[in-house]
């Protein structure tokens, strides 16, 4: 059984997805995939208290590109996780609402997502030694970049050393 999402968003929501779509190294960004990401990422969120607090730090993004509903399907073994999340939510911030609205729930759910999608980002910037470094880890560093950090500029700088390189041979 297939479970539609059909939200009405706002400008919180247009700067967190631009921001996801940024840091999101899936090669599948439609909203659906999207979604499922979402809620995986918020199954083993231990206190909405600390996700909602990120809320109010969310910048209005000009250059994102507007919308104005959030649609995306879901299968069964997800809403039921939904589902979930919801009550979880619900439970955690029972002092601050009393419904849960879906608009809400999704803003919470995309900077719950992005949260942990900068970590991961931050993650690949772990020190390493020079001398350590083989050329399969450097292999590795090189696609986490790219996958997880489209727009540094250390990769642009990569990308004219290769460039270099080759025109040289």
């Amino acid at each position: 059984m297939k479970n539609n999402i059909n939200i009405k968003v706002n400008w919180r929501h247009v700067s967190l997805e631009y921001q996801i779509r940024k840091y999101d190294g899936s090669q599948d960004l439609s909203r659906t995939a999207l979604l499922f990401r979402m809620v995986e990422a918020a199954v083993d969120v231990e206190d909405w208290n600390t996700v909602k607090l990120l809320l109010p730090k969310i910048e209005k993004l000009e250059e994102a590109p507007g919308f104005t509903n959030f649609q995306a399907k879901c299968d069964s073994k997800t809403f039921e996780k939904l589902e979930g999340i919801k009550d979880r939510i619900l439970f955690d911030l029972k002092d601050s609402i009393k419904v849960l609205q879906q608009q809400y729930m999704l803003q919470l759910l995309m900077c719950n997502y992005l949260e942990k999608l900068k970590t991961e980002v931050l993650n690949v910037g772990e020190k390493i030694n020079s001398e350590e470094i083989d050329a399969p880890e450097m292999v590795k560093i090189l696609v986490e970049m790219i996958l997880l950090d489209k727009d540094s500029s250390s990769i642009n700088e990569i990308k004219d050393i290769l460039v270099k390189w080759k025109n040289d041979n």
